[in-house]
This record gives structure tokens, C-alpha cells and sequence, in this order.
């Protein structure tokens, strides 16, 4: 098996590990050193090892819909540098807002909401338009 264009010499019993992780990358150690007749323990510290070698790679991946979180993106053109910078200020405060940016070309400001829901969302953009009304030319 080869990892990062290094070529690693594997036991037979380590190539079994991997070949088994492979097929079920949630699987036990228990199960996992069941397989090729060695403890628990065995199983676990050879994983170790070839996970130290490079073998094996893990992504964490967040379902975000299953997570009960919403993002939206308020893109907005202000009267100028002064109303920008204003509104870079009072976003630092609002809980909210997880990205505010400056920006060039015709929308010269952006701001990432989250929320719990899509009204949530929706409320909390809402109320930061209402809040910067007299900053904002157009959103």
C-alpha cells in the first residue's frame, strides 16, 4: 500500500487491519482484532502505527441540516468608506454575524449570518437592515 508516494512494507496481519478498516471504517477494535486472531489492544496500537505512517486519512463532515443551523449572506452597497468601516464595527458585536467584510466593485460590504432556522435567519437580517438603515444605499 502506498501513502503519500511512499511505499510502506506491510505485514500480512496489517494489510488484513487495513483491508478490514477499509470495508467498515466505524468498526470496534474489538471486532477489528477478532478478525485476524489478536486482542483488542493489538488491534488498536497496529491501527495506531499505520495511522502514524500515513495509511489512513480521516474527513470530518458536519451535516449541517441535521444540525439545526442555517447560514445566509447579506451583500451590501454603502454610501462610502466611512459607512463601511461603521458597519464593520457594529457587526463585531452581533452575535450572529460569524463574517464581515469590506469589499470592491458595486456591493462594497458583505456579512455571513447564522441561525438556528431559516426565520431566525431571515429575523436577524432583518433587524441588522433596520439597524443600519443609514448607512445602507441598497441591499
Amino acid at each position: 500500500m502506498r501513502s503519500k508516494g511512499i511505499s510502506l512494507k506491510l505485514s500480512k496481519r496489517d494489510r488484513k487491519l487495513a483491508r478490514i478498516v477499509r470495508e467498515n471504517p466505524r468498526i470496534h477494535f474489538k471486532e477489528l482484532g477478532s478478525q485476524p486472531n489478536i486482542s483488542d489492544v493489538a488491534a488498536r496500537k497496529r491501527f495506531f502505527s499505520l495511522l502514524q505512517k500515513g495509511l489512513f486519512q480521516f474527513e470530518l463532515v458536519v451535516p449541517i441540516e441535521k444540525c439545526n443551523i442555517a447560514f445566509g449572506r447579506l451583500d451590501i452597497i454603502c454610501w462610502d468608506l466611512d459607512a463601511n468601516h461603521l458597519l464593520l464595527e457594529r457587526s463585531s458585536t452581533c452575535p450572529r454575524i460569524r463574517l464581515a467584510s469590506v469589499m470592491t466593485g458595486e456591493y462594497n460590504f458583505m456579512a455571513i449570518f447564522v441561525g438556528g432556522t431559516l426565520l431566525a435567519l431571515q429575523s436577524c437580517i432583518d433587524h441588522y437592515r433596520a439597524w443600519n438603515r443609514d448607512e445602507i444605499l441598497r441591499d
